[in-house]
């Protein structure tokens, strides 16, 4: 299954899961199923919305942390910002997918005898979001392994610092 299929439905799962305990309006507490699939889809715009302004908060604190003298540290906190820019671009393509689902949910409420032309709309959005979703999903999980590395390398050099000199192999 490739990572755009995976995403997608990470979605739906995330919709339901989320979307099933969201209290919707009620102050008593109760916990009301949502009646459409187009409601779950504003369930996970409010999600993806969230998330963002989070990252953005995150992303804002990190361009404000100082320059380091040491190289690592810096390709460090360089590698983390463009991991967070970059997953921050990946919730905005499926809010672009939230939104135009619900259109769409909507549009085949309104008008049934659409259909044809409601579903060729959907097979193009799913194959555009799954080549979106592939490339932002792959830009993510490489700068991951990036970070990885460079945590490794990080720690390595800080080892060898504290135990003065050169004891073994350099990690890539």
């Amino acid at each position: 299954m490739n990572h755009a299929k995976k995403a997608l439905i990470f979605i739906a799962i995330s919709a339901l899961v989320f979307g099933c305990a969201r209290l919707k309006g009620n102050t008593r507490g109760q916990v009301q199923i949502p009646q459409t699939t187009a409601e779950l889809q504003d369930i996970n715009l409010n999600n993806l919305y969230g998330i963002i302004e989070n990252l953005e908060t995150e992303i804002a604190a990190i361009k404000k942390v100082p320059a380091s003298r040491y190289p690592l540290y810096e390709q460090l906190r360089a590698t983390d910002l463009a991991g967070m820019e970059a997953r921050r671009d990946l919730l905005r393509i499926l809010v672009e997918h939230c939104q135009f689902a619900k259109k769409e949910l909507l549009e085949a409420d309104k008008h049934p005898e659409r259909k044809q032309e409601i579903l060729e709309a959907w097979a193009k959005h799913k194959e555009r979001m799954a080549a979106l979703l592939d490339a932002a999903d792959k830009k993510v999980n490489g700068l991951e392994r990036k970070r990885i590395r460079l945590e490794f390398d990080l720690i390595e050099a800080t080892l060898e610092h504290k135990l003065g000199g050169d004891h073994g192999p350099k990690s890539k």
